[in-house]
């Protein structure tokens, strides 16, 4: 029976050892927009690299992981003070950024930082990631809502117990004077309501 060939006329799975090697050298050398156009990915943030910002937030870690490699700057901001952490849609990402030396508590123009839009956009492993590398459970930004008033807002229970277990206090108001036990309530997130007792 015939071997089927691959590309470049290579039978499958026959790649020697020197092959592999040059093949991925040759990765190394995409220049960062062959990178992403080979994956398919758009940049719409002239701020940052470019394809980067694109990479990251369509969670492409592969991409991610070689432009930082070659070189691509991270820790540039957005026109809002973001850094790429607030885009960052998976853990994977966020580890690679914060690896990357981005801080993980950048403040951005209106005072709030990546844990922020983890919470808000109900990012777990984002949010993970970022208490791990020590990001500040308790900052505020706006009219003083914490990370945890966001995630009850969201109503994700596995946000709101991460936070919770990091230090965040259920019955702290914001400029409001709204606790995440209220938005709780007025969300009927009855699912929560125990959750946050516990923590009062």
């Amino acid at each position: 029976m015939k071997k089927r060939k691959a590309l470049f006329g290579q039978p499958q799975g026959s790649l020697s050892a020197l092959a592999r090697q040059r093949l991925g050298a040759g990765l190394a050398a995409i220049t960062l927009v062959g990178i992403a156009g080979i994956l398919g990915v758009r940049s719409v943030k002239a701020s940052w690299p470019p394809d980067l910002y694109a990479a990251v937030v369509e969670n492409h870690q592969l991409a991610v992981r070689l432009m930082l490699r070659q070189s691509a700057n991270p820790l540039v901001l957005d026109e809002y003070g973001r850094s790429l952490l607030a885009y960052a849609p998976s853990g994977g990402i966020a580890r690679l950024l914060i690896e990357a030396g981005v801080d993980v508590n950048q403040p951005e123009t209106n005072g709030a930082l990546p844990l922020h839009h983890a919470a808000r956009h109900g990012r777990y492993g984002v949010a993970q990631a970022l208490v791990e590398a020590g990001a500040d459970i308790s900052a505020r930004f706006g009219a003083g809502g914490t990370a945890l008033h966001f995630a009850v807002w969201q109503g994700d229970p596995q946000l709101v117990t991460l936070l919770l277990e990091q230090g965040a206090v259920a019955d702290d108001p914001d400029g409001y004077g709204s606790t995440p036990i209220y938005l709780a309530q007025l969300r009927e997130h009855t699912h929560l309501y125990g959750l946050l007792e516990q923590y009062r």
